[in-house]
């Protein structure tokens, strides 16, 4: 609550990658949704990416984006999508790691604060609110994804922007509950 009250610019964001590893896999996009605002997405495939196989490109404007906020918002993005932006930043000589900004990492929140069985996004979305819009993606859907299939890609952006939507609205219901203190991650 504290960082709204303070009028922090807060976004919520999450990646989609084409494997785990970042050794091995890319950012094919990440969808950021600024507090109350409409998402916006960074694709591989945009026509600015000066080469469409590499995310290189991609991970430079995400880092652009994530520095012009106070708060980022994610779900397990503390494990899995910083640590992914950090080892794509570096693979690339990049120089540049994840902005020194606030990160409140709901899943780990969640973890942390309630007992409750199961912690995914889907199960904390429909406890909140009886549903949970979140698709699923299939060995297949990895395969043309990795292929950089146009299919795969817009519906990989859709999977992403259901889960900053969610990720939004479980922020906000988990307000109340949320350390006063805000730190830098």
């Amino acid at each position: 609550m504290i960082e709204i009250t303070q009028g922090l610019k807060i976004v919520t964001f999450d990646i989609e990658t084409t494997d785990l590893d970042a050794y091995y896999g890319q950012i094919v996009c990440c969808t950021f949704k600024p507090l109350g605002k409409k998402p916006f997405t960074v694709r591989i495939d945009n026509p600015k990416n000066p080469n469409k196989y590499s995310d290189k490109w991609v991970v430079e404007q995400i880092l652009n984006v994530l520095e012009k906020f106070d708060v980022c918002v994610s779900w397990y993005g503390q494990m899995f999508d910083k640590r992914f932006i950090n080892t794509r930043s570096l693979l690339h000589g990049l120089g540049r790691p994840f902005p020194a900004i606030k990160h409140r990492d709901l899943c780990l929140i969640s973890r942390a604060k309630f007992t409750v069985k199961g912690n995914s996004l889907k199960a904390w979305s429909s406890r909140l609110r009886g549903m949970s819009n979140k698709t699923f993606t299939t060995p297949a859907m990895k395969r043309s994804l990795i292929r950089l299939e146009p299919k795969a890609l817009n519906f990989m952006v859709r999977h992403c922007i259901i889960d900053v939507e969610e990720t939004e609205l479980n922020y906000k219901a988990m307000l109340p509950y949320l350390n006063k203190k805000l730190e830098k991650k």
